[in-house]
């Protein structure tokens, strides 16, 4: 996802970047953001940092982008200690076996000025597509002292349900308050 994601914003700035360099995710500068009701009564909000990867930008042959982004389930901070610990255990993310969610480009067509992309998102050994785009912000020099890097960024936002996945606590049944997540993935990328 970081991949598609500074390949996106170089593609829509214009600028000319060597075909297939990879540009690396900004950890610092890069979150997922998540809101799940909280059955029914509000909506309980959440977010995982340290987010690691790649985007592989083609700007001759867009379709030809590709990106892998990890996100540490270990990391996921909902503000609560108690229940971040419940939300790593077994009953949500079992963060000791499934350390990390991957996503990974499946395929990205550009629309404007931003990219439509179907990635498949990988979460408890469950492997199941989601389609979204991808909102480009910015392309450009990097703003760090002394750097001569570029940095490219955006956002995205989907849904799923954690049902899919095999996430079933506090689900009796598929679709009901709790089991649909709305995913915010916020990224800047280095090259």
């Amino acid at each position: 996802m970081k991949r598609l994601l500074l390949a996106a914003t170089l593609l829509l700035s214009g600028a000319a970047y060597a075909q297939n360099t990879p540009w690396v995710i900004d950890s610092a500068h890069a979150s997922v953001v998540f809101k799940v009701s909280h059955m029914g009564f509000s909506n309980i909000y959440g977010m995982f940092s340290g987010i690691e990867g790649t985007i592989v930008w083609d700007e001759k042959k867009p379709e030809a982008t590709s990106f892998e982004l990890k996100i540490p389930t270990a990391s996921v901070n909902t503000g609560v200690a108690k229940r971040d610990d419940h939300l790593r255990n077994t009953d949500f993310f079992n963060a000791k076996q499934f350390p990390h969610i991957l996503v990974k480009s499946k395929s990205v067509k550009k629309n404007g000025a931003n990219l439509d992309v179907v990635a498949d998102v990988t979460m408890l050994g469950v492997t199941k597509p989601v389609n979204f785009t991808f909102h480009v912000m910015k392309t450009g020099k990097d703003f760090a002292p002394g750097s001569n890097k570029m940095r490219t960024g955006g956002e995205a936002t989907f849904k799923i349900k954690r049902s899919d996945f095999g996430m079933k606590y506090m689900v009796t049944k598929p679709g009901e308050p709790g089991d649909e997540l709305e995913v915010i993935v916020n990224l800047e990328a280095l090259k």
